[in-house]
C-alpha cells in the first residue's frame, strides 16, 4: 500500500466530523484539518492528486470508506468545476461499484455547469470588434451576434 494512501485516509478520517457533518465520529484536534484542506486543493494544480485521493477512498476498510459521499466531500471543500470533473474522473476508475456510481453521477450533473462556464465571457469588454467592413454593410434591422 502506498505511503499517501495511508496519509490521505488518516487525515480524513481525523476530520470526518468536520468534512460530513452528520458524521458520528470525534474531530481530530491536532490541528491536521489545514493539512487535508491543502491537500484536497492540491488538485488545481496537479491531476495526478484527484488520482491519488480516490484511490485513497478507494476501500471498504472503515464505516466511512463504506459509503463515501462524494458529492458532499467536494462541496466541503468548494473545488471548482474542474477540479470537481478531475476528481470525478478519478473514482470513475475505481474499484468499488458505488465510487464509481457516484463518480458517473457527479461527471452528469457537473456537464452542464462546465459546458455553461466555458462558453460565458467574464465581461462585456472581452467580446471581440466587429471589424470597419461588417459595420458599413450591416442592415439596420439586424443585430450581428458576437460569440465568446
Amino acid at each position: 500500500m502506498d505511503v499517501y494512501t495511508k496519509y490521505f485516509r488518516r487525515l480524513l478520517q481525523g476530520n470526518a466530523a468536520q468534512v460530513f457533518p452528520g458524521s458520528s465520529r470525534n474531530s481530530d484536534s491536532s490541528g491536521s484539518y489545514p493539512l487535508l484542506v491543502a491537500e484536497v486543493q492540491k488538485i488545481t494544480q496537479d491531476p495526478q492528486q484527484a488520482q491519488r485521493i480516490a484511490e485513497s477512498i478507494d476501500t471498504p476498510e472503515g464505516d466511512l470508506f463504506r459509503d463515501f459521499d462524494l458529492s458532499t466531500f467536494m462541496e466541503h471543500f468548494k473545488l471548482d468545476p474542474l477540479a470537481k470533473t478531475t476528481l470525478a474522473l478519478a473514482c470513475k476508475g475505481a474499484s468499488k461499484p458505488d465510487l464509481r456510481t457516484k463518480g458517473e453521477f457527479a461527471l452528469g450533473s457537473l456537464k452542464v455547469l462546465l459546458l455553461t462556464s466555458r462558453s460565458r465571457c467574464d465581461s462585456v469588454k472581452q467580446l471581440p470588434k466587429l471589424p470597419d467592413v461588417c459595420r458599413k454593410r450591416r442592415h439596420p434591422n439586424i443585430v450581428p451576434r458576437v460569440y465568446c
